[in-house]
């Protein structure tokens, strides 16, 4: 799983990010997952760009992938 904390000085104040999982389906055909789901066995789809992950509400970073 890849990610990672914002600072603070107040640990409450901190936020976790995590990078969605890409599947590589061919032909240029991407569709992607959120890691925290997947490692609990509840795997679904994640539009690119969406900033949390439906079930798990965690806050998701879109490192290097575009918009649509």
């Amino acid at each position: 799983m890849q990610g990672y904390v914002t600072e603070s000085n107040i640990c409450c104040k901190k936020i976790t990010y995590v990078t969605p999982i890409k599947h590589d389906y061919g032909d240029n055909y991407f569709k992607y997952s959120c890691p925290v789901c997947d490692a609990l066995e509840n795997p679904h789809q994640v539009s690119v760009g969406q900033k949390n992950c439906p079930l798990c509400n965690v806050n998701l970073f879109w490192e290097n992938e575009s918009e649509g």
